[in-house]
C-alpha cells in the first residue's frame, strides 16, 4: 500500500514550511497527487524526487568547481605557470606555494585575481587593487577568465 502524506507531514519530513510545499505545489517542483480536494505527497515519490534534487546539486557544484579551477588556470597559464607546477593533484590550485616565487607586480596581481575567481571564501585579496596593477593585457586577460569562471 502507498504511504501518503499530508502537506503539514511532507513539509515536516523535508525539514521546509508548508508555504514553501504549497510554492513547490503550485510551480509543479515537486510529486504530488490531488484526492477527493486534498494535496497529497506518496513518500516514494517524495524519496526518488529529493534524490534527484541531491544528484543535481552534486552537478551543479562540480560544474562550478570547474569553472574556477578552469579560470585560475587560464591566468596563471598565461603567466608562464605550466599547470603541473600549479597544480595538486591536476584539481586544486596551491596559490601560497605560487604567490611565494619572485613575481613581478603584475604577475602578483594576477596571480591575486586568479586566488579570487578559483576560491573567494579562502583567498581574500584586495580585487579592485590588483586590476589598479594591470596593463590592457592583464585587464583583457582577467575579463577572459571572467567570462570562463560566470
Amino acid at each position: 500500500m502507498i504511504k501518503l502524506l499530508t502537506c503539514s507531514e511532507a513539509a515536516e519530513a523535508l525539514k521546509v514550511s508548508q508555504g514553501t510545499i504549497r510554492n513547490w505545489v503550485c510551480a509543479k517542483k515537486i510529486p504530488f497527487k490531488k484526492a477527493n480536494g486534498k494535496v497529497l505527497f506518496s513518500v516514494t515519490e517524495l524519496q526518488d524526487w529529493l534524490g534527484g534534487q541531491n544528484n543535481k546539486k552534486a552537478k551543479k557544484a562540480s560544474f562550478s568547481k570547474g569553472k574556477a579551477f578552469n579560470a585560475a588556470a587560464l591566468i596563471l597559464s598565461s603567466c608562464g605557470f605550466e599547470p603541473e607546477i600549479f597544480t595538486v593533484d591536476n584539481k586544486t590550485i596551491d596559490f601560497s606555494a605560487i604567490l611565494s616565487r619572485n613575481l613581478s607586480s603584475q604577475q602578483k596581481a594576477l596571480v591575486s585575481i586568479a586566488a579570487n575567481l578559483y576560491d573567494l571564501k579562502q583567498y581574500k585579496a584586495d580585487f579592485c587593487g590588483s586590476l589598479s596593477l594591470l596593463d590592457s593585457n592583464g585587464l583583457n586577460l582577467v575579463l577572459s577568465a571572467i567570462q570562463v569562471r560566470f
